[in-house]
């Protein structure tokens, strides 16, 4: 005797698939909004990754800016620069002279320049001098 598959047995089996089915889609679900979260949060970190690389880059360059002006400054003869142009301070015994147009030019006892001039030749210096006494 051949027994035919009941009709109860029928809607059990077809549930049970229907089931198993729901439960593994919910679970792929899952696993799939896990990964899109990961891979959506390496790319914002990627680009973070990037701007703040970008970021050192030009915190570098400026550093070394930096450095190179206070070694320019650190310097005595910029330092002693500094001081005579622009907070008009001299040496004992030295006198200073300021040429129009040219900026003050700390001059020693001797006679010598302490700082250079526009025109360092001695043509270009007499020119200037000569311009300074008899205004011409």
């Amino acid at each position: 005797m051949i027994r035919k598959p009941n009709q109860n047995s029928r809607s059990r089996w077809w549930l049970a698939g229907r089931g198993l089915f729901l439960a593994n889609l919910a679970v792929l679900a899952l696993v799939a909004w896990g990964f899109s979260g990961e891979y959506f949060r390496h790319r914002r970190l990627k680009s973070e990754l990037s701007r703040l690389e970008a970021e050192a880059v030009r915190l570098e360059t400026e550093n070394s800016e930096t450095v190179e002006l206070g070694r320019r400054f650190a310097a005595d003869e910029a330092v002693e620069r500094e001081a005579r142009t622009k907070l008009g301070l001299r040496k004992p015994g030295e006198s200073v002279i300021i040429l129009k147009g040219t900026g003050a030019v700390p001059v020693s006892s001797g006679g010598e320049a302490a700082a250079s001039v526009p025109g360092d030749s001695e043509d270009g210096k007499l020119r200037l001098w000569w311009k300074y006494f008899f205004n011409y």
